[in-house]
């Protein structure tokens, strides 16, 4: 069966995602802000100033709440999330950054967009490019700017 170009550049993401390089930098990361790579995960897809419900993270992530719990407990104790009771639902409960949460959320954004040997040797108009088409589809997935809050 012949590919789509859609499920080829599908499958080269995953490649340059799931690399040696890119896992070990991403554990590297971890390492270095003194997390485990599911609490860094978890940190990264808070945002800024904004309470999410613990609940909603474990249907997103497609796993028990009391993983969620456990991930929450040990940002918690370093001082990078609080819970709080929902107001609108006193049963249930939310999480947000602490601010020294947003210091390592962004120090990890920082740390992490240093960009793989594949992609910094393209040409300057090449990465452009591929910015823009991968920005373009990260709005149409997600919402937002598509790029974690980060310009280029």
């Amino acid at each position: 069966m012949a590919s789509t170009a859609a499920q080829e550049a599908w499958l080269c993401i995953v490649r340059l995602f799931t690399s040696q390089d890119n896992t070990r930098r991403f554990l590297d990361v971890a390492t270095e802000l003194d997390l485990t790579p599911s609490t860094l995960r978890f940190l990264l897809v808070l945002s800024t100033g904004e309470d999410r419900p613990m609940r909603a993270l474990a249907e997103d992530w497609h796993c028990d709440p009391s993983w969620v719990t456990s991930i929450v407990d040990q940002l918690e104790q370093r001082g990078f999330a609080e819970r709080h009771v929902d107001a609108s639902d006193r049963r249930a409960k939310r999480v947000g950054l602490t601010p020294a949460g947003e210091e390592a959320r962004d120090r990890a954004l920082v740390l992490l967009s240093e960009p793989p040997p594949a992609i910094a040797s393209l040409s300057p108009d090449d990465q452009r490019a591929l910015r823009d088409v991968l920005r373009k589809a990260a709005v149409g997935g997600a919402g937002g700017d598509g790029c974690g809050g980060m310009e280029g």
